[in-house]
């Protein structure tokens, strides 16, 4: 009984390193493993120990008895030869990843992202396994509507929309997208019926409609925001009447509810006083003391920017906090539509 337990648990050890193995390849073409820089990558070299370690546990096991002192120092060393060398391996590639990467280490960055197709929201399929990921480890989701990137980055494109789409089963182009769902995969494209109309695709990064999304990099950031908010919406209605944000200001309500909460905010803040003694509006953004097109100006040269930390990034902008509205640490159309009704009240005075 002793020995079928064994050739049960060697079988199982084999099977495993099997799945480990065919699951090699997979990422390659957004890079989003690292199997073309060595002979053996990380994962494999984690298999092959594990089998051979496997494979001289189970014949010490078998044979411990009728092996003489000698043989036994032999097996036990050679135990100890494989387990460090996978090790010293993983260790020394480990390094040698982290030094070569654009970032000099491991990074965590995150987006927000929401994907409507015809006034639809689509979700990823459920998260299978014990690793809840959509997707693979570098780029993947835990049914959250959040891109992770966790782990060494080489290129850039491995934290682009395209990599992200790449590696939870679906694809991204500026004119199309196919998107892995529980029902199967969805494809649109520019020309296909919404409604029974013909639709596009749009794609908005903090209320900002980009060109050629899946070369898009996600900006560098843990938290959200600073961190990109994303939304792709493939509909057949005109970009004015599309909401770029994801949320936004509610509808109905719940639109007046938030309104109040921003506006209770903002009236807490300090405010100037001009010689008149009359209070500064709350849409006055230059201080000037009224609510003109210079202040809308003055939101629209910081509109898709957001409040960052900067450590020698590209492209990372800092924004007035005065601009920010709704407090989001972004500026986009939601502080647009709060500045709107900020002005309509003041020029009812």
């Amino acid at each position: 009984m002793k020995k079928r337990h064994l050739l049960l648990l060697f079988l199982m050890l084999i099977l495993s390193i099997n799945f480990v193995f065919s699951h090699e390849g997979e990422e390659d073409e957004f890079m989003l493993g690292h199997s073309e820089l060595y002979p053996v990558t990380q994962l494999q070299a984690v298999g092959y120990g594990s089998l051979i370690f496997g494979t001289l546990i189970v014949l010490i096991l078998l044979f411990h008895k009728r092996m003489n002192d000698m043989a036994k120092k032999i097996m036990y060393s050679i135990v100890l030869i494989v387990v460090a060398l996978v090790t010293i391996y993983l260790v020394l590639t480990t390094l040698h990843l982290n030094v070569i990467s654009i970032t000099k280490g491991p990074v965590h960055w995150h987006a927000d992202f929401e994907v409507v197709v015809c006034d639809k929201e689509l979700k990823l399929p459920e998260p299978k396994g014990l690793s809840n990921k959509q997707g693979v480890d570098l780029m993947h989701a835990h049914n959250d509507n959040r891109v992770h990137v966790e782990g060494v980055i080489l290129d850039k494109k491995q934290a682009s929309l395209g990599a992200f789409f790449y590696a939870v089963g679906g694809s991204l182009t500026s004119d199309g997208m196919k998107v892995s769902t529980n029902d199967g995969l969805v494809s649109v494209h520019d020309g296909n019926f919404c409604n029974e109309k013909p639709a596009k695709l749009y794609v908005f990064v903090n209320g900002n409609l980009i060109e050629n999304p899946s070369a898009y990099v996600i900006a560098p950031y843990e938290k959200v925001p600073p961190g990109d908010r994303i939304k792709f919406v493939f509909t057949e209605k005109p970009i004015e009447e599309v909401n770029p944000n994801i949320g936004g200001i509610p509808l109905g309500s719940e639109s007046e509810k938030f309104f109040d909460e921003v506006l209770g905010r903002l009236q807490k803040m300090p405010q100037g006083e001009p010689m008149t003694g009359s209070p500064q509006p709350l849409c006055d953004l230059d201080g000037d003391f009224d609510c003109d097109n210079d202040d809308l100006s003055m939101l629209e040269a910081y509109m898709g920017k957001c409040l960052r930390e900067c450590h020698d990034i590209e492209d990372c902008k800092d924004v007035p906090t005065i601009q920010d509205l709704d407090a989001d640490g972004c500026v986009t159309s939601t502080d647009r539509e709060i500045f709107f009704q900020l002005q309509e009240q003041y020029n009812k005075k």
